[in-house]
Protein backbone atom coordinates (compact mmCIF):
# COMPACT_ATOMS: atom_id res chain seq x y z
CA UNK A 1 0.00 0.00 0.00
CA UNK A 2 2.80 2.39 0.87
CA UNK A 3 4.64 1.54 -2.33
CA UNK A 4 1.55 2.09 -4.45
CA UNK A 5 1.04 5.51 -2.88
CA UNK A 6 4.42 6.88 -3.97
CA UNK A 7 5.40 4.67 -6.90
CA UNK A 8 4.26 7.34 -9.41
CA UNK A 9 7.08 9.54 -8.08
CA UNK A 10 9.55 7.26 -9.84
CA UNK A 11 9.16 8.98 -13.18
CA UNK A 12 12.50 10.35 -14.29
CA UNK A 13 13.47 14.01 -14.63
CA UNK A 14 11.05 15.30 -12.04
CA UNK A 15 11.76 18.57 -10.31
CA UNK A 16 11.74 18.88 -6.53
CA UNK A 17 8.32 20.55 -6.71
CA UNK A 18 6.95 17.68 -8.81
CA UNK A 19 8.01 15.23 -6.11
CA UNK A 20 7.01 17.28 -3.06
CA UNK A 21 3.53 18.24 -4.29
CA UNK A 22 2.12 14.67 -4.45
CA UNK A 23 3.58 13.93 -1.02
CA UNK A 24 1.79 17.00 0.34
CA UNK A 25 -1.55 15.85 -1.13
CA UNK A 26 -0.96 12.39 0.32
CA UNK A 27 -0.11 13.91 3.70
CA UNK A 28 -3.26 16.05 3.59
CA UNK A 29 -5.48 12.97 3.46
CA UNK A 30 -3.58 11.34 6.32
CA UNK A 31 -3.53 14.47 8.49
CA UNK A 32 -7.28 15.07 8.13
CA UNK A 33 -8.26 11.50 9.05
CA UNK A 34 -5.63 11.05 11.77
CA UNK A 35 -6.25 14.46 13.31
CA UNK A 36 -10.02 14.02 13.31
CA UNK A 37 -9.80 10.59 14.92
CA UNK A 38 -7.27 11.76 17.50
CA UNK A 39 -9.52 14.66 18.47
CA UNK A 40 -12.54 12.35 18.60
CA UNK A 41 -10.65 9.93 20.83
CA UNK A 42 -9.70 12.73 23.23
CA UNK A 43 -13.31 13.91 23.31
CA UNK A 44 -14.83 10.44 23.76
CA UNK A 45 -12.28 9.23 26.28
CA UNK A 46 -10.94 5.83 27.19
CA UNK A 47 -14.28 4.04 26.65
CA UNK A 48 -13.55 3.76 22.94
CA UNK A 49 -13.88 0.20 21.56
CA UNK A 50 -10.26 0.40 20.38
CA UNK A 51 -9.15 0.86 23.99
CA UNK A 52 -11.53 -1.68 25.48
CA UNK A 53 -10.38 -4.86 27.22
CA UNK A 54 -13.84 -6.42 26.92
CA UNK A 55 -14.43 -9.68 25.09
CA UNK A 56 -17.58 -10.94 23.39
CA UNK A 57 -18.81 -14.29 22.18
CA UNK A 58 -18.17 -17.80 23.47
CA UNK A 59 -14.50 -17.68 22.46
CA UNK A 60 -13.80 -14.24 23.89
CA UNK A 61 -13.23 -12.13 20.76
CA UNK A 62 -11.61 -8.86 22.04
CA UNK A 63 -13.68 -5.82 21.16
CA UNK A 64 -10.59 -3.87 20.04
CA UNK A 65 -9.73 -6.65 17.58
CA UNK A 66 -13.26 -6.60 16.20
CA UNK A 67 -12.70 -2.94 15.35
CA UNK A 68 -9.34 -3.82 13.76
CA UNK A 69 -10.93 -6.60 11.74
CA UNK A 70 -13.68 -4.34 10.38
CA UNK A 71 -11.43 -1.37 9.61
CA UNK A 72 -8.63 -3.27 7.88
CA UNK A 73 -11.09 -5.47 5.96
CA UNK A 74 -12.75 -2.37 4.53
CA UNK A 75 -9.37 -0.85 3.64
CA UNK A 76 -8.35 -4.14 2.02
CA UNK A 77 -11.50 -4.28 -0.10
CA UNK A 78 -10.97 -0.68 -1.21
CA UNK A 79 -7.38 -1.49 -2.24
CA UNK A 80 -8.50 -4.54 -4.20
CA UNK A 81 -11.21 -2.57 -5.99
CA UNK A 82 -8.77 0.27 -6.67
CA UNK A 83 -6.24 -2.13 -8.18
CA UNK A 84 -8.87 -3.78 -10.38
CA UNK A 85 -10.04 -0.37 -11.57
CA UNK A 86 -6.43 0.58 -12.39
CA UNK A 87 -6.11 -2.60 -14.47
CA UNK A 88 -9.40 -1.77 -16.25
CA UNK A 89 -10.93 -5.00 -14.97
CA UNK A 90 -13.65 -3.03 -13.19
CA UNK A 91 -15.23 0.19 -14.46
CA UNK A 92 -14.29 3.28 -12.51
CA UNK A 93 -17.52 4.95 -11.33
CA UNK A 94 -15.56 8.09 -10.44
CA UNK A 95 -13.62 8.36 -13.71
CA UNK A 96 -14.87 11.86 -14.54
CA UNK A 97 -14.19 13.12 -11.03
CA UNK A 98 -10.69 11.58 -11.03
CA UNK A 99 -9.89 13.18 -14.38
CA UNK A 100 -11.05 16.57 -13.16
CA UNK A 101 -9.31 16.33 -9.77
CA UNK A 102 -6.22 14.10 -10.19
CA UNK A 103 -5.01 14.97 -6.69
CA UNK A 104 -8.09 13.24 -5.25
CA UNK A 105 -6.42 9.83 -5.65
CA UNK A 106 -3.49 10.87 -3.49
CA UNK A 107 -5.79 12.41 -0.89
CA UNK A 108 -7.84 9.23 -0.77
CA UNK A 109 -4.72 7.08 -0.46
CA UNK A 110 -3.52 9.29 2.36
CA UNK A 111 -6.92 9.03 4.07
CA UNK A 112 -6.77 5.24 3.86
CA UNK A 113 -3.27 5.16 5.33
CA UNK A 114 -4.47 7.52 8.06
CA UNK A 115 -7.27 5.03 8.64
CA UNK A 116 -4.67 2.50 9.77
CA UNK A 117 -4.69 4.33 13.11
CA UNK A 118 -8.40 3.60 13.52
CA UNK A 119 -7.74 -0.12 13.38
CA UNK A 120 -4.26 -0.38 14.89
CA UNK A 121 -4.40 -2.74 17.91
CA UNK A 122 -0.74 -2.89 18.92
CA UNK A 123 0.18 -2.41 22.61
CA UNK A 124 2.54 0.59 22.28
CA UNK A 125 0.06 2.48 20.12
CA UNK A 126 -2.73 1.59 22.53
CA UNK A 127 -0.80 3.01 25.49
CA UNK A 128 -0.19 6.25 23.62
CA UNK A 129 -3.85 6.42 22.63
CA UNK A 130 -5.01 5.72 26.19
CA UNK A 131 -2.98 8.64 27.52
CA UNK A 132 -4.19 11.00 24.78
CA UNK A 133 -7.80 9.94 25.39
CA UNK A 134 -7.45 10.37 29.16
CA UNK A 135 -6.44 14.03 28.77
CA UNK A 136 -9.71 14.97 27.01
CA UNK A 137 -7.60 17.59 25.24
CA UNK A 138 -8.78 17.70 21.62
CA UNK A 139 -5.80 19.62 20.16
CA UNK A 140 -3.40 17.29 21.94
CA UNK A 141 -5.19 14.17 20.71
CA UNK A 142 -5.24 15.51 17.16
CA UNK A 143 -1.56 16.51 17.20
CA UNK A 144 -0.42 13.13 18.55
CA UNK A 145 -2.23 11.27 15.79
CA UNK A 146 -1.04 13.72 13.13
CA UNK A 147 2.56 13.11 14.22
CA UNK A 148 1.94 9.37 13.97
CA UNK A 149 0.59 9.79 10.44
CA UNK A 150 3.44 12.06 9.32
CA UNK A 151 5.91 9.53 10.75
CA UNK A 152 4.41 6.97 8.37
CA UNK A 153 5.09 9.33 5.46
CA UNK A 154 8.72 9.88 6.45
CA UNK A 155 9.42 6.16 6.73
CA UNK A 156 7.57 5.41 3.51
CA UNK A 157 9.41 8.04 1.47
CA UNK A 158 12.77 7.09 3.00
CA UNK A 159 12.31 3.44 2.03
CA UNK A 160 11.26 4.37 -1.48
CA UNK A 161 14.23 6.69 -1.94
CA UNK A 162 16.51 3.95 -0.63
CA UNK A 163 15.18 1.56 -3.26
CA UNK A 164 15.25 4.03 -6.13
CA UNK A 165 18.50 5.84 -5.35
CA UNK A 166 20.25 2.78 -3.99
CA UNK A 167 19.94 1.03 -7.33
CA UNK A 168 21.55 3.93 -9.17
CA UNK A 169 18.36 4.73 -11.03
CA UNK A 170 17.99 1.23 -12.50
CA UNK A 171 14.72 0.63 -10.66
CA UNK A 172 13.29 3.91 -11.91
CA UNK A 173 14.34 3.17 -15.47
CA UNK A 174 12.81 -0.30 -15.27
CA UNK A 175 9.50 1.13 -14.01
CA UNK A 176 9.28 3.69 -16.81
CA UNK A 177 10.91 1.70 -19.65
CA UNK A 178 7.62 0.21 -20.88
CA UNK A 179 4.47 2.35 -21.21
CA UNK A 180 1.93 1.32 -18.60
CA UNK A 181 4.40 -0.69 -16.50
CA UNK A 182 4.35 1.79 -13.62
CA UNK A 183 0.56 1.77 -13.52
CA UNK A 184 0.49 -2.04 -13.66
CA UNK A 185 3.03 -2.42 -10.86
CA UNK A 186 1.09 0.08 -8.75
CA UNK A 187 -2.20 -1.75 -9.38
CA UNK A 188 -0.68 -5.14 -8.53
CA UNK A 189 0.83 -3.69 -5.34
CA UNK A 190 -2.62 -2.40 -4.35
CA UNK A 191 -4.24 -5.78 -4.97
CA UNK A 192 -1.55 -7.65 -3.03
CA UNK A 193 -1.88 -5.25 -0.10
CA UNK A 194 -5.67 -5.46 -0.25
CA UNK A 195 -5.72 -9.26 -0.34
CA UNK A 196 -3.34 -9.38 2.62
CA UNK A 197 -5.42 -6.97 4.69
CA UNK A 198 -8.70 -8.71 3.93
CA UNK A 199 -7.49 -12.28 4.41
CA UNK A 200 -5.44 -11.59 7.54
CA UNK A 201 -7.76 -9.22 9.36
CA UNK A 202 -11.11 -10.18 7.83
CA UNK A 203 -10.75 -13.98 7.62
CA UNK A 204 -7.82 -15.33 9.63
CA UNK A 205 -8.30 -13.18 12.73
CA UNK A 206 -12.05 -13.91 13.22
CA UNK A 207 -11.38 -17.61 12.54
CA UNK A 208 -9.09 -17.71 15.58
CA UNK A 209 -12.14 -16.88 17.69
CA UNK A 210 -14.49 -19.33 16.03
CA UNK A 211 -16.00 -16.97 13.44
CA UNK A 212 -15.67 -18.42 9.94
CA UNK A 213 -12.85 -20.70 8.87
CA UNK A 214 -9.18 -20.34 8.04
CA UNK A 215 -6.65 -23.16 7.46
CA UNK A 216 -4.58 -23.93 10.52
CA UNK A 217 -0.92 -24.91 10.18
CA UNK A 218 0.85 -27.18 12.70
CA UNK A 219 3.20 -24.38 13.74
CA UNK A 220 0.52 -21.68 14.11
Amino acid sequence: ACFSAIAPLAASKRSVADVVKPILWLSLGMVVVAGAYGAFGAWFGTDLPQLSSARVGPNGFPVRLIQSSVVFSIIGLVYILWGLVSLNVVRNPFANFSARYPMARLILMGALIGGFLIGRPFPLFRKMFEYAASTHNLPYGASVFILQALGNVVIMVALFLLITRGTGGRFERWLTAVPGRLETVTAVALIIAGVFFFTYWGLRLPARFGIGWWPSMPWS
